[in-house]
């Protein structure tokens, strides 16, 4: 994002004094390992422009060549063919003297090297510059964040924590980077490694300690596998000074040239003086009462004053990660204290974004992480991680309810709208600051619309569609800030959605200041004006979430339970299509002690009639239709299900049916402390895939979500041991052991060669699938399989990029090698389950006419 000279200058400060602090003796590198560091200088580009974005799981040529095998190494000036067309020419690039390629050549493209080594061994790759990297044919985690060696304004801050460990063999080497729109690539590798287990303390999450508190959280870092060893039984071992207490914390298996974020604990008596406190992190294996020390790092904690902007830590329900949030707390508080919770921007540190504000003296200024500066957008786990912070920032600091507010700048901005429209009843009022609406609106093309293979395969992406879901700010004070000369962002975004408001809405102010672009601050005060904006502050100040016993009308929009379904006393618990548009509004009658309203798209839902006292009977009327003399229940909860078009009382779902804590699509499957778990029955060929796969898909969440996911080989999954955890299975019935533990009983099972799917059976080496089904020891964890009939539908599974940031898919997808040419032509089926989990009441869509399915 564009920045004005104050905040680069603030960046540069903190940037320096981090520069400073992570070079201090006693902190080591993972590259200091290494005896030798090479960079690649000179090689061939090829540019293809943006990706097509009518295609949602169909790739460019080249990462198509790749996954498929028909990959071979280019030459300079070589035409890149694909599909009969003539797509490009592979030109020479190279480096500069500091080991940079810069150029527009690198926009959207693919830079190819070769390295000759003289013998197999395993290397660090540092690279900068790259969303995906192949080493040898390999998929490995890439980063793309902007980065150079020493800080320079135009680049923006450094995020080069992205070290990955890959292995050489003897003879020509091929590495081929996946280049993003930053138009910059620098690639290191570091040799001759003195130790196989690296701790990476370039990638920290840590709290600051408070003076005069005792600590007792926790921190972060990743652990480094640079050998072909599995180590397990390991521990994280951290103690202060001579004579501390050590505390020990396990370590999941060490995969082989892999790369794990592991939990360690931080237990401190406190200090009496703001400064650094030194912290001992070792990586030990226990024997008995002996300690193998397998590697050792120090790293430094900051001390500050209670009343000064820190950062705290906590254990992630999403993965059991470790993820930090930072705090502006109030001076001179008074009263029971206000909640801010604010979003930062693309390439922002919440620390940051949390310290471009002056203290305010009437609450606590709250900034989440979206689990990395860029991470999901404040979608997906960027929206579940600010949801965690909220509920951790309301309890620890004793917050009034009443008070809670959002706002956020730029890509906070539009998460901004994002929570506001799935959570209205959270907040009294949003103040989003030159935020953009809709990744369709801003970046990317309009939602699909032109086929029913598109139109399913996009359903799940409807929560993302900011504009359907406007209306459930009724109750919402809005307050857009909007930079007139913004080029970033641009004035067209917010001016669209006040059109869309001013529709409905009766309590939003538009303010756009005068020229001034994405980032300003006109004052000398403390903050930014940008953010700190002092109107948007008093506009709090006049608004309150209501009681839910004072709200008598809700006007509630959603797509998918399972992001969001309850607004005050109304849950929408299973839909009648799922995750297209569902609709209640509903007035209560208090007086008369009646429930009357409108509903679209739902089959099940609850109405929370606690709001009301207890000793008299209720009545409904929904759609028209009356339900009279309902008796109280006794945990005043009303459930009522349509079937065949007409309302009538109903019981509290099963958990095994649908309903907002497990209902559907793909990746949903990555929530609940998700565990990766990778098939070894098959050949060679299907488990090295399923290894690499599970590894890939690991590390991207470690790198752009901050995440620690755990990757185990079937023979090693114990449903006791992992009770309640969602899982992801690679591999197929006959590949992958835990399959049979976990899928057993699914209408859907994938073999060598087939699939069979409600007692038709689909044949094919070229089948990729995907599904998630509930996991049946569980209430709320799923099971997915990511899977193939053979070696090379498990390759073509390798296009569909089930974690990125907005696309998604639904509850089952099969496609074969015609995906290659389009979607429509490779989607054999696609759709969702019914909400009772079958498919004979699921609704479907695809190539194949298989009328059993539900197919249309």
């Amino acid at each position: 994002m564009n920045r004005t000279s104050k905040e680069l200058f603030t960046s540069v400060v903190l940037l320096s004094a981090l520069f400073f602090l992570l070079f201090l003796p006693g902190l080591s590198y993972p590259f200091e390992a290494a005896k030798d560091t090479v960079v690649l200088k000179e090689g061939l580009v090829i540019k293809l422009g943006r990706p097509d974005f009518n295609k949602v799981i169909s790739p460019n040529a080249v990462i198509a060549l790749m996954e498929t095998g028909k990959w071979k190494a280019p030459e300079e000036n070589e035409q890149l063919e694909y599909n009969g067309k003539a797509l490009g020419t592979w030109k020479k690039v190279k480096a500069d003297n500091s080991g940079w390629i810069k150029d527009d050549s690198l926009l959207n493209a693919y830079v190819y090297f070769e390295y000759k080594s003289d013998r197999d061994q395993i290397v660090l790759l540092e690279a900068s510059g790259h969303s995906l990297a192949y080493i040898n044919g390999s998929a490995r985690s890439g980063n793309p964040y902007r980065t150079q060696d020493t800080y320079n304004a135009d680049w923006g801050p450094r995020f080069d924590y992205g070290i990955v460990p890959v292995k050489l063999h003897k003879g020509t080497n091929e590495f081929l980077f996946e280049c993003n729109r930053e138009g910059v690539l620098k690639v290191k590798l570091h040799k001759g490694l003195s130790e196989n287990l690296i701790l990476n303390v370039k990638d920290l999450t840590i709290p600051n300690l408070i003076v005069n508190e005792a600590a007792d959280t926790y921190g972060a870092l990743p652990i480094i596998n640079a050998s072909e060893n599995v180590y397990s039984g390991l521990y994280l071992k951290t103690w202060t000074g001579e004579k501390g207490s050590p505390e020990y914390y396990p370590v999941v298996k060490l995969n082989a040239v892999s790369i794990q974020k592991a939990p360690f604990k931080i237990k401190i008596p406190a200090v009496s003086q703001a400064g650094s406190v030194k912290l001992n992190v070792a990586l030990v294996k226990k024997d008995g009462s002996k300690e193998n020390v397998l590697s050792a790092s120090e790293i430094e904690l900051k001390a500050v004053g209670k009343s000064e902007t820190h950062k705290e830590t906590f254990i992630s329900s999403i993965d059991g990660s470790v993820q930090y949030y930072a705090v502006n707390p109030p001076v001179d508080l008074k009263t029971k204290p206000a909640l801010f919770l604010s979003l930062h921007g693309a390439g922002v540190e919440a620390i940051d974004q949390a310290g471009s504000y002056g203290h305010k003296n009437w609450g606590y200024l709250v900034s989440p992480t979206n689990r990395r500066p860029y991470g999901f957008n404040w979608e997906n786990w960027g929206r579940i991680d600010a949801l965690e912070v909220l509920n951790i920032a309301k309890k620890e600091f004793n917050i009034d309810e009443s008070r809670v507010y959002l706002t956020g700048h730029s890509m906070g901005g539009h998460g901004t709208w994002q929570l506001g429209i799935n959570y209205p009843d959270q907040f009294g009022a949003i103040a989003p600051s030159a935020g953009w609406i809709s990744i369709w609106s801003y970046r990317i093309r309009p939602m699909m619309d032109s086929s029913d293979v598109n139109k399913m395969l996009t359903r799940s992406t409807k929560q993302s569609d900011t504009y359907a879901f406007t209306t459930n700010l009724k109750p919402n004070g809005i307050y857009i800030l909007q930079g007139a000369d913004d080029d970033n962002v641009p004035p067209a975004q917010p001016r669209s959605i006040v059109e869309n408001l001013s529709k409905f809405h009766k309590d939003f102010i538009y303010y756009e200041e005068p020229g001034v672009g994405h980032w300003w601050d006109k004052s000398d005060e403390p903050g930014a004006d940008v953010v700190d904006w002092p109107p948007i502050f008093d506009f709090f100040a006049h608004h309150a979430v209501a009681p839910k016993e004072d709200v008598r009308m809700i006007d509630f929009v959603t797509a998918n339970p399972a992001v969001s379904s309850k607004n005050y006393w109304i849950e929408i618990i299973n839909q009648t299509e799922q995750q297209k548009l569902s609709r209640i509004t509903v007035q209560l009658q208090a007086g008369n002690r009646k429930f009357v309203g409108t509903s679209s798209n739902i089959e099940k839902l609850l109405i929370d009639a606690s709001i009301l006292s207890p000793e008299k009977p209720v009545s409904v009327e929904l759609d028209g239709q009356v339900i009279p003399g309902i008796q109280y229940p006794s945990d005043g909860k009303i459930y009522l299900s349509k079937t065949a078009g007409k309302w009538a009382l109903s019981q509290k779902p099963e958990p095994e049916s649908k309903n907002p804590l497990r209902c559907g699509n793909f990746r949903e499957a990555l929530n609940h402390q998700v565990v990766f778990v990778y098939g070894t029955r098959g050949d060679k060929e299907e488990n090295q895939w399923a290894f690499e796969k599970a590894r890939f898909e690991a590390e991207k969440l470690w790198y752009q979500g901050n995440g620690s996911v755990e990757v185990i080989e079937d023979g090693g999954f114990d449903p006791v041991k992992y009770k309640d955890r969602s899982v992801v299975l690679f591999g197929n019935s006959e590949t992958n052991s835990a399959w049979k533990l976990l899928l057993k009983d699914s209408p859907i099972q994938v073999e060598d060669g087939k699939i069979k799917a409600g007692g038709k059976t689909l044949k094919g080496k070229d089948l990729a699938c995907f599904f998630i089904r509930p996991r049946s020891d569980s209430k709320f964890a799923s099971v997915a399989a990511v899977s193939g009939t053979g070696i090379k539908g498990m390759q073509i599974a390798n296009l569909a990029q089930f974690q990125h940031p907005y696309v998604n898919f639904p509850d089952v997808l099969v496609y074969n090698s015609d995906i290659l040419k389009s979607d429509e032509q490779g989607v054999v089926f696609s759709g969702y389950f019914g909400n009772d989990w079958s498919i004979e009441k699921g609704e479907f869509t695809g190539s194949q006419n298989i009328p059993t399915l539900g197919i249309k």
